[in-house]
């Protein structure tokens, strides 16, 4: 017999069972559960055990000064949104930043600006909402869950701005290593 918890928007969330074969009905016990399940699971790194790898010292005058951010930046970064998709826990929708985006990439640009020139990053865009995504099996069963975390939109936006100004400056000056395959243009796990 399955058992179910539909939420308001219609997706199916199955019941769960605790190790002990308790049935789990209240919303808030089951995400308590899928938490505690996930946090069991979690594993940190040891960082004693991480290699030192060579540093490459390049030149004073290839150092990466500053993050380019402009109104033209954020717009282009806007029009890459998928405008469906899930908002994180600011609650900030693609579909408003793509529809309004003439109006919105001039307070956007100053809010990230701010953000790099003063190294802060607002507490909202360190937040996750966390979604159970069932992969297979039992659905009563936790372990058959993986967690997904839906973050700011905008946080990733401003995120996007700053690795792209980070590979430009590092292919630009050649300081990527030519044994690095991932996260490079034109190379991949095929090429390594």
């Amino acid at each position: 017999e399955f058992f179910m918890y539909r939420t308001k928007i219609g997706k199916r969330i199955w019941l769960l069972n605790t190790e002990a074969g308790k049935i789990i009905e209240c919303g808030e016990d089951m995400c308590k559960l899928l938490n505690d399940y996930f946090l069991s699971v979690f594993t940190r790194e040891n960082q004693d055990t991480i290699p030192v790898e060579e540093v490459f010292q390049g030149e004073d005058n290839e150092k990466l000064r500053d993050v380019i951010i402009t109104r033209q930046v954020v717009q282009k970064e806007i029009e890459k949104l998928k405008k469906n998709k899930s908002p994180g826990p600011d609650k900030v929708y693609p579909r408003i930043l793509k529809e309004c985006k003439e109006i919105l990439s001039g307070p956007l640009t100053s809010v990230f600006r701010k953000s790099v020139d003063t190294s802060v990053v607002p507490s909202l865009w360190k937040e996750a909402n966390v979604t159970p995504i069932f992969k297979k099996g039992d659905k009563s069963s936790t372990a058959n869950y993986r967690p997904i975390s839906l973050t700011s939109v905008v946080g990733k936006m401003l995120e996007s701005i700053i690795a792209r100004s980070i590979r430009d400056h590092l292919e630009r000056h050649s300081l990527i290593n030519d044994s690095q395959h991932g996260f490079t243009t034109g190379r991949s796990c095929l090429t390594n």
